[in-house]
């Protein structure tokens, strides 16, 4: 910063000009610094206010179901009841599941939130994970169709991040989708050990300008209730793939539908 002061002789005349130049270099960059923290925590902050609100939703389905089922459970005390007490125990064990996945991703936000959060990689069966997944999401009557390239296909990733960011690209697609559509789900593993997964289905979820609202953003599709279960958290999911070192990109139109990819 320069600030002149123009000195004149004892007649009036211009003299000349007295300069102070300031370096505030420093001050700027300390500004700069205390902008992207307070950018950071605002992030950080509609990151987990978003995700309790979805997941405050999300508790009572299951909850629910445990508690109908434990009461239907007590009227069932014949023999030939036998079968409706073990429809209504697979119930309760899918709904503990379920909200076992979901205390799990809580869990995961807050150390991402706290930057506590790591990669801690094993060799798992990618093709069981997928299927596992699969099973505990709600598909709400659609059709979720998976198709690996092989049966068995080894990899070395973290099972907790890659099962959360499968569960929310999963329930995304069902919640985007028309009613009783086919969701696509594939997985692939080349020769030289990169790893490919896709998750296809019909709807688009924000028209025309998805991309704008999908990089870096937390998305709430105008269509979609959140209310219902509708909303993921892309930025959540980008954070979680890159600490896996791997990279998520999409595609999307009305024509087509819309298409994520993971890549590792």
């Amino acid at each position: 910063m320069i600030e002149n002061i123009s000195v004149n002789d004892e007649k009036g005349h211009f003299k000349h000009i007295l300069s102070n130049v300031t370096d505030i270099s420093r001050q700027i960059l300390n500004e700069r610094k205390v902008e992207l923290a307070l950018e950071k925590e605002q992030e950080l902050n509609e990151m987990k206010t978003h995700f309790i609100t979805m997941t405050s939703h999300e508790f009572r389905t299951p909850l629910s179901t445990i508690l109908s089922s434990a009461e239907l459970i007590k009227n069932y005390n014949k023999t030939v009841d036998k079968t409706k007490r073990e429809k209504h125990l697979d119930k309760i064990k899918f709904s503990v599941e379920k909200l076992r996945e979901k205390l799990t991703e809580f869990y995961i936000i807050n150390q991402l939130e706290q930057n506590l959060l790591y990669n801690t990689p094993e060799t798992i069966d990618l093709v069981e994970l997928i299927k596992d997944t699969i099973l505990i999401t709600d598909a709400m009557g659609h059709q979720l169709v998976y198709e690996p390239t092989e049966e068995y296909q080894e990899v070395y990733l973290d099972i907790k991040l890659l099962k959360i960011c499968l569960l929310n690209l999963l329930s995304y697609a069902v919640t985007c989708s028309p009613n009783k559509e086919v969701i696509e789900i594939s997985s692939d593993k080349n020769k030289s050990g990169d790893i490919q997964i896709s998750i296809k289905y019909k709807g688009i979820g924000k028209t025309e300008n998805i991309k704008s609202h999908f990089m870096g953003q937390i998305l709430n599709s105008q269509d979609i209730d959140l209310m219902k279960g509708g909303g993921f958290n892309y930025n959540m999911l980008q954070k979680i793939i890159t600490l896996m070192e791997g990279n998520v990109s999409f595609e999307s139109n009305k024509k087509q539908g819309t298409s994520f990819l993971m890549k590792f």
